[in-house]
């Protein structure tokens, strides 16, 4: 007899569905199946649904957690390199520093202008001394208060100021003005710290210097001042610039209080007597000023950050 196999139609739809069923995909580190995330160098999963970028552990050295990183010039800098951030000097070589990202070396280059580091303005000091006889001085500049020491700085206020006192007992008439200006920050360069001085000569007349950190006055000034604040300053270097406006100044300061004692002789300096100061008010406009710029007489001094301008009149007896 002839046999016939039937299969129900169920049955065979069941067997075809399950033999055509598609393999499950494989899940990636972050276990979503089909991702794409992956294990990068360091052994962290990134990419896919991570967020995480490959080998973001890395330093610029190619290290996992190193602790290189890129200055403003992007050249890769072991960490120790960054200790030199705000050490009061500005770093532009290695490493370089002065950029926004590493706020202009903490301060060191000045602050960022949107373009470059911009150094802060400089400040400055000024004091008054004398030699021989010197009375009746006057004067317009604030920075000196009513009552103040000779040879002792105080905090400069920039500006023109007229003066005048009598020298060699009364006998000579010194009146002039002087113009201070601070010296001005430029690109990751801070403004210089100076210390001016009007020295007020019973014979030869007034003389104005320029000091900077080189006088050791100077130095204890800043260092006082700033040291209070604990803001560093750069030490002075004898390679530069400063250095030779020092001598320059000092020359000529001793050659004028030695010109000063050779005319007053020893007698003369055993009668040295203190003076008082008033100060008289500065005017918007100082005719005084005016008189002594069209003086036939006048005598100028000037220099890198100020002039100075006198005239002197003997008084007769």
């Amino acid at each position: 007899m002839k046999k016939t196999l039937l299969i129900s139609l169920p049955l065979l739809l069941i067997v075809w569905f399950w033999g055509c069923e598609d393999e499950p995909d494989p899940k990636d580190c972050a276990g979503i199946a089909g991702g794409v995330a992956s294990e990068d160098e360091c052994g962290m999963c990134t990419g896919g649904t991570t967020g995480l970028i490959a080998n973001y552990l890395q330093d610029c050295a190619g290290v996992c957690s190193g602790n290189s990183q890129l200055d403003c010039d992007d050249n890769c800098r072991s960490a120790s390199y960054y200790d030199n951030l705000g050490d009061g000097y500005c770093d532009t070589v290695i490493p370089v520093l002065d950029c926004a990202e590493y706020n202009c070396d903490d301060g060191d280059c000045g602050t960022w202008n949107g373009s470059y580091c911009k150094g802060y303005d400089g400040i400055s000091a000024i004091q008054w001394d004398y030699m021989g006889d010197v009375s009746y001085v006057y004067g317009t500049d604030p920075s000196m208060p009513q009552i103040f020491y000779w040879n002792n700085y105080y905090a400069s206020i920039i500006g023109t100021y007229y003066f005048e006192y009598l020298g060699n007992y009364e006998q000579y008439y010194y009146y002039g003005y002087y113009t201070t200006y601070n010296s001005l920050g430029s690109a990751n360069t801070n403004g210089d710290l100076l210390c001016f001085e009007l020295f007020m000569f019973s014979l030869i007349g007034p003389a104005f210097y320029e000091w900077n950190l080189f006088d050791t006055d100077c130095y204890n000034y800043f260092d006082g001042l700033l040291g209070k604040m604990e803001i560093p300053f750069k030490e002075p270097n004898v390679n530069s610039d400063e250095y030779d406006n020092y001598l320059t100044e000092i020359t000529r300061y001793n050659n004028n209080k030695s010109l000063e004692q050779i005319q007053l002789g020893e007698s003369s300096l055993e009668k040295i007597r203190l003076t008082t100061f008033t100060q008289i008010s500065n005017s918007q406009h100082d005719l005084r000023i005016d008189n002594i710029d069209s003086h036939p007489d006048v005598v100028v001094q000037q220099g890198k950050s100020y002039i100075m301008k006198y005239i002197r009149k003997e008084i007769s007896p």
